[in-house]
């Protein structure tokens, strides 16, 4: 495994809380997917994991994808709390978005100076090159 793909359980005590995987690079920090244990949501495992993501990659942008805001979803809601949840620790909207397969995703980042040229580079490695997502401007 390359040393800038992170695969990390989390744990309290032998309890466990969540994972994330992610890949670093020279600018920023992608993460692919995050997830907190439903037994222990909403009691601020989320929020550490994310505290505990900015304080390894302090040097980078952390950015991820989630679904947009589509009041048509069935899982509208969800995606709304999500949406709430990631500006309350800190991400901002870069108003871009990736389309992969059909499904259009938000892009949230830590840092206000979000580089989309940066952005463009990551998704490039992650897909060997091809050009599988679509990047565009989210839609006001």
């Amino acid at each position: 495994m390359k040393k800038n793909v992170h695969f990390w359980a989390y744990y309290q005590n032998d309890e466990f809380c969540g994972v994330s995987y992610l890949v670093s690079h020279e600018e920023m920090t992608f993460v692919l997917y995050l997830a907190v244990n439903n037994q222990v949501q909403s009691k601020g495992y989320g929020s550490a994991i994310l505290e505990t993501l900015k304080e390894k990659f302090s040097d980078k942008n952390i950015t991820l994808n989630i679904e947009r805001l589509d009041p048509s979803a069935d899982n509208y809601e969800q995606r709304v709390k999500r949406l709430k949840f990631y500006k309350k620790n800190g991400f901002y909207d870069t108003d871009y978005t990736i389309t992969d397969r059909g499904e259009t995703f938000l892009t949230l980042t830590t840092s206000p100076s979000f580089s989309v040229e940066v952005f463009k580079k990551v998704l490039r490695e992650l897909t060997l090159g091809l050009d599988l997502l679509k990047i565009g401007k989210s839609e006001s």
